[in-house]
C-alpha cells in the first residue's frame, strides 16, 4: 500500500507540475497573441499592403 500511494503522489506532483507548465505556456501564448494584435492595429508599426507581402513571399 505504501509503495502505491508514493506512486500515486509521484503521479500528482508530476500532473501537477505539466500543469503548471501548461498553465504558463497558454498565458504566454495569450499575451504574445494580444501584442500580435495590438501591434497590427496600431497604424505606427502596421506591415505594408498585402502586395508588397505576397512579393516577398513568391
Amino acid at each position: 500500500m505504501a509503495r502505491t500511494r508514493m506512486m500515486s503522489m509521484e503521479v500528482v506532483d508530476a500532473v501537477e507540475s505539466v500543469w503548471r507548465l501548461f498553465s504558463v505556456a497558454l498565458r504566454l501564448g495569450s499575451l504574445l497573441m494580444l501584442l500580435a494584435q495590438t501591434k497590427s492595429t496600431s497604424p505606427g508599426a502596421s506591415p505594408p499592403p498585402s502586395g508588397s507581402t505576397s512579393k516577398k513571399r513568391t
